[in-house]
């Protein structure tokens, strides 16, 4: 949080030990702490204590309570940790769907492709074509399922006159049915393709 640039005595106020627990930087942060599977366990369980413990710290306090670093901690507590019978603890899992990083909020997680975003390409890819031309994208964060991509681009297709009359796709679009007709254009997984349709479907992370 800002508390120590805009609210400096408040931050004094705040407990010694935990002033200096997070005094150095974010790439030393923790680094005294072990790297044991225990010693991880229990810096989490630290950290987790102590960001609820600032959460209900300010949770009144006219200057802070709005901060967007303040918002950024009740949300990274909502998505990451829960209160079982008055006990702050961890949740063993959050899904690829909470906050990466608080000057990004946005970016979201994906266990094969990481932290950030990814875009969805449609493009043209016909032998017969002089240049093959890109026609849509469709930006997402990374947690997004390629599943759900198909019917929107293609609804989008559809209200530019760009519908395809093959299309070609990896079968995680449309839940793998890429081979199944959708607005009345067929389809054909990717690898299975032996020549080129008229449109092409790219997943670019």
């Amino acid at each position: 949080m800002t508390v120590k640039r805009h609210h400096p005595e408040d931050f004094q106020a705040l407990p010694e030990v935990l002033r200096q627990r997070y005094a150095p930087s974010p790439a030393k942060l923790f680094a005294q702490d072990g790297s044991s599977p225990e010693d991880r366990t229990r810096t989490r369980q630290q950290a987790t204590e102590d960001l609820h413990a600032l959460i209900v710290r300010f949770a009144e306090h006219a200057g802070m309570k709005k901060r967007p670093s303040y918002q950024a901690l009740l949300r990274v507590f909502e998505q990451q940790c829960e209160l079982v019978e008055s006990k702050v603890v961890v949740r063993a899992k959050t899904g690829g769907a909470c906050m990466q990083n608080p000057s990004d909020p946005e970016a979201t997680y994906d266990g094969h492709k990481g932290q950030g975003y990814q875009a969805q390409i449609v493009e043209t890819c016909g032998d017969s074509n002089d240049v093959q031309l890109i026609l849509e994208v469709l930006p997402q964060t990374a947690v997004d399922s390629d599943a759900g991509a198909l019917e929107p681009l293609l609804n989008t297709l559809e209200e530019k006159g760009r519908l395809p009359d093959t299309m070609l796709a990896d079968t995680s679009f449309g839940g793998g049915r890429a081979d199944g007709p959708s607005h009345g254009v067929p389809g054909r997984p990717r690898a299975a393709a032996n020549d080129s349709p008229s449109r092409g479907w790219h997943d670019n992370h």
